[in-house]
Formats: structure tokens, sequence, C-alpha cells
């Protein structure tokens, strides 16, 4: 029997749903993922039921409103995610800051399945850019790769210094990715019952 889940999003992260979305379908245990921002979730609202399995994304009034009575089962480097009944979140809710760099690392190695030294390596590329490897990463790995740039800069620079809000927003997305591997991985079955 295929398991269902709403994956609801504020319009600014909607990447973050998408790629939750596709690493549900990658992870092929029969469970099947709707996503809809907030507008559409209100539209649909009173079509739901109680029974309905819904994961917020982000802090829209829709996901604030939603985790109000939720403890965080994690909550580390700026990510929290948790969930209560059918209704869980995932919040990035600052940009990682310096103090929290290393433990961030771990949390990206600990994440992912893929080998540990091509995660390392990606982690400790200089902030000048990225190398073309011989094979493209997937998984973590990729994610890594495309928030790598940012990360390294802001530890190189410190986010006072690099005064650019672009960078902290890459920061926070690249955060919301990790986050989505990790409650994918380690929260979405015991979320939706398993």
């Amino acid at each position: 029997m295929k398991r269902k889940l709403i994956v609801v999003y504020e319009d600014s992260k909607e990447g973050c749903a998408q790629f939750i979305g596709q690493l549900i379908s990658d992870m092929d245990d029969g469970t099947e993922a709707t996503i809809w921002n907030e507008k559409e979730y209100r539209s649909h609202q009173p079509q739901l039921s109680t029974s309905n399995s819904t994961l917020f994304v982000g802090d829209g009034s829709q996901c604030r409103k939603a985790r109000e009575c939720i403890r965080p089962k994690f909550d580390r480097c700026g990510i929290q995610y948790g969930w209560l009944g059918t209704t869980a979140f995932i919040l990035v809710d600052h940009a990682v800051a310096e103090n929290e760099l290393d433990e961030f690392k771990g949390l990206c190695l600990r994440a992912d399945q893929e080998p540990k030294e091509e995660i390392g390596r990606l982690l400790a590329l200089p902030a000048s850019g990225w190398e073309t490897p011989s094979k493209e990463p997937s998984g973590l790995a990729k994610v890594v790769k495309d928030g790598v740039i940012a990360l390294r800069a802001f530890a190189d620079h410190g986010a006072m210094r690099l005064g650019a809000a672009v960078k902290q927003r890459e920061i926070v997305d690249f955060q919301y990715s990790v986050a989505a591997v990790l409650f994918c991985r380690n929260g979405l079955n015991a979320f939706l019952g398993e």
C-alpha cells in the first residue's frame, strides 16, 4: 500500500520541497509525495482529512501555524525538524554560524550514504570553486557540491565580513537541502508510522 505525503512549502522554499519529492521518489519505499505551495494547500484544505500526513517546509504563515505545538526532534546548526501525529516540519532558523561549521560538516558526513571520502573532499574544497570530478556526484554529494562555495566563503571570511545577503541565502538554502536529506533518511519512516 502506497503511503502518501503532502509537502507544503513557503514560496521561497520550492526547491527544497522539490528536492524532498525527488529524495522520496529515489527511496522507492512506496511513499508518494504531493507538493503544494501554501496557497494550493489552503485551497485543498477543506477536502483534506486529519489522516493526511503533511510536511511543512519553511517559515510561511501555514508552516508557522502547523508547527506551533510541535517540539523539534532534531535541532542543530540552525536546522530543525520534528513531527506530531500527521504533521511534520522542516525549518532553518538561522544560517550556520562560524562556531557551528565543524559540527555542520559532521552532519553532512553522517547524513549521507555516499562514500565518506567524497563528501570530505567536497567539504575541503577551497572557496575558489569546484573542479569537475570524473563522475558527477549524486545524493548529498551533489547537495554539498552545490553549496560548498557559499559555505567555504562563509568559513574563510566570516558572516560579518561577507556582508552579502545573497551568501546568507545560499547558505540557508544549502542547510535546507541538508535538512531534507536528514529528515528523509532519519525521520520520514518514523513520522509516517513505519
